[in-house]
């Protein structure tokens, strides 16, 4: 059902890498996914994907894993941020892309089918020569119905979208929601609180629902940086 979706999402989609050097020690870690918007290296994500960072900590690109990486990385630059609604608009400079991904301008009617991409469970080693082994950081793709409307406050942040029959794993915050045509219809950004299903006997199921930023506020954030034509990145990560 998602394979149209999956091949066009697998060239806009990458890993947000967080570098910190403390003294001797570097640590390299996956913060969250991103994903592209235009063929110049324009991506949208959460604005928490650099949250609780290290003084001095670098957001780099190190390419759309599995099928292609950057060496040397290249820094993350911020272009704009909404921290209430958490979205962060950011561009790779210097990268250039047969595409981006089209986001839709308004709410879509529940009930459509989605899937939500991401890069959970990343795994990174240490190659024999000692640089940084990244081929098991790979891409995850979850399907899922969308559920509800829904508004609520996470962290002091407000994510205003929709909820989804499933739920996402950490790593994919960030990610886009797509239809079966691959456009954009929201980006994963939260889980619900665990709710309780009791049966007869006593069993108990714990429910959660992945929570998706409706599309509609991330057009309009891209919008607003597009007419503000190329500005000066507010801040620069890495």
């Amino acid at each position: 059902m998602f394979a149209f979706a999956v091949a066009k999402i697998t060239n806009s989609l990458f890993p947000i890498y967080r570098t910190t050097i403390v003294g001797q020690d570097i640590t390299v870690a996956v913060s969250g996914s991103g994903f592209f918007v235009d063929a110049h290296g324009t991506f949208v994500t959460v604005a928490h994907a650099f949250d609780n960072a290290a003084p001095g900590a670098m957001f780099q690109f190190r390419g759309r894993s599995p099928d292609h990486f950057q060496n040397p990385a290249l820094p993350l630059v911020e272009i704009a941020r909404d921290d209430q609604k958490d979205i962060l608009i950011g561009r790779v400079e210097g990268l250039q892309l047969t595409h981006g991904l089209d986001v839709h301008e308004a709410p879509f009617p529940l009930g459509t089918s989605v899937c939500v991409a991401g890069y959970p469970l990343a795994q990174l080693a240490v190659s024999p020569d000692g640089g940084l082994d990244v081929s098991n950081v790979r891409r995850y793709f979850q399907n899922a119905m969308a559920l509800d409307y829904y508004t609520g406050v996470v962290e002091r942040r407000l994510h205003q979208g929709f909820m989804m029959t499933e739920f996402s794993l950490f790593g994919m915050s960030g990610g886009p929601v797509v239809t079966t045509d691959g456009a954009v219809v929201g980006m994963q950004a939260s889980v619900t609180n665990p709710r309780v299903s009791i049966g007869a006997g006593g069993r108990q199921i714990i429910i959660e629902n992945a929570v998706a930023i409706g599309s509609e506020h991330i057009h309009a954030m891209v919008a607003r940086v597009s007419a503000m034509g190329q500005p000066a990145a507010a801040a620069r990560r890495g």
